[in-house]
C-alpha cells in the first residue's frame, strides 16, 4: 500500500469518526433540551401586577412586595421587593426558592414545596402523622400549631425532631417551622399540599409575613 493510499485511509477514518462524534453530541444536546423543555412546561412565572390587578385590600405592609402566582398549584404569595425566585423540580415535587437579590444562594432562606396527592379527609393531618424519611436523616413530628392566614385559610405550623443514621436513637429538635396548607379539589380527587420552609432564622419575620399572605386561588 503506497503512502497516498495510507493518507487517504487516515483522512477517511478521521472524517468518519468526526461524523460519529458530531452525531452523538447533537443527539445528547437534543435529549437534554427535550428534558429541560418538559420541566419548563410546568414552571410558572411571577405575575406582573397592573393597576387593574393590584389588590386594593392588601395591607400596607405588603404594598411594595412582589406577587408570585403558581398556576399549576393554584396559589399566590407575596415576597419582598428586592428578592428573586427560582423554580425547580426536586424528587417529583415542584419547588420555588425565594432569596434576596444578588445572593444567588440556593436553596435560599425560604422555599415552597408543592405536591399533589389524592384527596383524603384531613389529608395534611395524615401527612403530619407519617414519618418522613430522607437520605441520611429521619424525621417525626414534634409540634403542631393551627394558623389562619389573612384570607381565612387554615393551615398547620409545625416543627420536627430529626436523627441521623449515624446517631440513631438520639432525637434533636429542628425548631425552624414548616408551614403546611392543603386544598382538595374533590371533582378531580386532587389535593394540593403546600409546604413552606425556612432555612435561616434571620428571615423569620419575612417568613411569617409570607405565610400570612399565602392563599389558594
Amino acid at each position: 500500500m503506497n503512502i497516498n493510499m495510507k493518507s487517504f485511509l487516515i483522512i477517511f477514518a478521521i472524517i468518519i469518526i468526526s461524523i460519529i462524534v458530531t452525531g452523538i453530541y447533537y443527539w445528547q444536546r437534543f435529549s437534554n433540551e427535550k428534558e429541560n423543555q418538559t420541566i419548563e412546561n410546568i414552571k410558572t412565572e411571577p405575575k406582573k401586577e397592573t393597576s387593574e390587578s393590584k389588590d386594593q385590600n392588601l395591607p400596607e405592609e405588603f404594598g411594595d412586595w412582589n406577587l408570585y402566582e403558581n398556576s399549576k398549584f393554584h396559589f399566590t404569595i407575596r415576597y419582598p421587593k428586592f428578592w428573586q425566585t427560582k423554580e425547580d423540580v426536586v424528587n417529583r415535587s415542584f419547588v420555588t426558592y425565594f432569596y434576596p437579590e444578588g445572593t444567588r444562594k440556593i436553596p435560599g432562606p425560604i422555599s415552597i414545596e408543592s405536591q399533589t396527592r389524592n384527596c383524603v379527609k384531613n389529608g395534611y393531618e395524615k401527612y403530619l402523622n407519617e414519618s418522613i424519611v430522607s437520605i441520611g436523616t429521619s424525621y417525626k413530628l414534634y409540634s403542631k400549631e393551627k394558623i389562619t392566614t389573612l384570607s381565612g385559610l387554615e393551615g398547620a405550623k409545625t416543627t420536627w425532631l430529626f436523627q441521623t443514621f449515624g446517631n440513631l436513637g438520639k432525637w434533636e429538635i429542628d425548631d425552624l417551622p414548616v408551614t403546611i396548607f392543603e386544598h382538595c379539589e374533590e371533582a378531580e380527587n386532587n389535593s394540593k399540599i403546600i409546604l413552606i420552609y425556612i432555612a435561616d432564622r434571620n428571615y423569620l419575620d419575612i417568613y411569617e409575613k409570607m405565610v400570612r399572605i399565602f392563599k389558594f386561588e
